[in-house]
């Protein structure tokens, strides 16, 4: 994925430094999964369930901000 995603031949891939590659593999990753519809909706719902704090936003949209 990572030879197909940067174009450079698998000895180059393997000289890399282990963080850039794990930064390519990422990228990758994401460059290859937002090419569907299906893969949009999987990587949507990636960064959803990774989110450590409510959008407060939202959910005064939804739910109307309580008075009192």
């Amino acid at each position: 994925m990572v030879i197909d995603y940067t174009g450079l031949n698998i000895i180059d891939i393997q000289e890399m430094d282990l963080d850039i590659y794990l930064f390519f593999r990422r990228e990758a990753y994401i460059h290859f999964h937002s090419q569907t519809k299906e893969g949009r909706d999987y990587l949507q719902n990636c960064f959803r369930i990774d989110q450590t704090r409510p959008d407060r936003t939202a959910l005064r949209e939804n739910f109307g901000k309580k008075e009192g």
